[in-house]
């Protein structure tokens, strides 16, 4: 059981005492396989779940931003070809007229250049041809270092679905390749995006992440998950999720 403890923007705000079954909250369903890469056997090999394209190396067993298995583009010595950079897609069932979104966290890896992602939605069952939806995000350097302080930030894009099936994709776009800078890409996921639902350490096992969750101007459900977590609920009227004592909780209503 969880309790709900209602936040009514620029208005009251409401705790509610009572309790509700989790099973009757509504969870996001993450449309990927494998969306965290903690099912990926480490090494140079595809991350279960997903199509490996380019000749760059992907190194599946990268540690992620939630603190388990990640995707490290761009991996290695002598595999810095410009022309053929790494990129890994997997092709998901959508309803065609829906709008998605698509949604990983990335960055640079102990450079002091920057990293690129480029995230893409394309219409069928390939990432051939012209995508439906893609952006290039300049994920910045030194985000990361060896000694596993990661500091992904995320990236999404959101594409309406043109047929039964979309391929995603996730590009390293870094604009000049080198030995010291990897792409790490981490904590996929594709959702509807009128669901709405934000969850902390999505597309992966929860871990005590202190994570920080926006919502938008829609009526929002936020559940932070483990660690110390600040949710914002933004516009609407928001609904936040929490486990243990309400002690341990401030809220603060919204002002202007």
């Amino acid at each position: 059981f969880v309790a709900a403890a209602q936040v009514l923007v620029n208005s009251d705000i409401k705790v509610s005492a009572n309790s509700v079954n989790a099973a009757q909250l509504p969870t996001i369903t993450n449309l990927l396989t494998n969306g965290s890469f903690t099912t990926s056997t480490p090494g140079e090999a595809a991350p279960t779940g997903w199509t490996v394209g380019g000749t760059n190396r992907i190194y599946s067993g990268a540690r992620g931003a939630d603190g388990d298995g990640g995707v490290s583009m761009g991996f290695g010595t002598g595999f810095n070809d410009i022309s053929a950079r790494s990129f890994i897609t997997q092709t998901i069932s959508t309803e065609i007229g829906k709008s998605y979104t698509f949604q990983v966290e990335a960055y640079g890896w102990s450079s002091g250049q920057d990293s690129a992602v480029t995230l893409s939605a394309y219409d069928g069952a390939s990432a051939a041809g012209t995508a439906t939806v893609s952006e290039n995000f300049v994920c910045g350097p030194d985000q990361a270092s060896e000694t596993h302080n990661n500091q992904g930030r995320t990236y999404s894009i959101t594409f309406t679905a043109q047929s039964t099936s979309t391929t995603v994709r996730i590009l390293d776009s870094t604009a000049a390749l080198s030995v010291g800078e990897d792409l790490i890409v981490d904590r996929a996921i594709v959702f509807e995006t009128a669901t709405g639902y934000i969850s902390g350490s999505t597309g992966a096992t929860d871990t005590s992440i202190n994570d920080t969750l926006f919502g938008t101007s829609a009526n929002d459900k936020m559940a932070g998950g483990t660690g110390n977590d600040t949710i914002n609920g933004q516009g609407g009227t928001n609904t936040a999720l929490y486990t243990g004592s309400r002690s341990q909780y401030t809220i603060t209503i919204a002002s202007g």
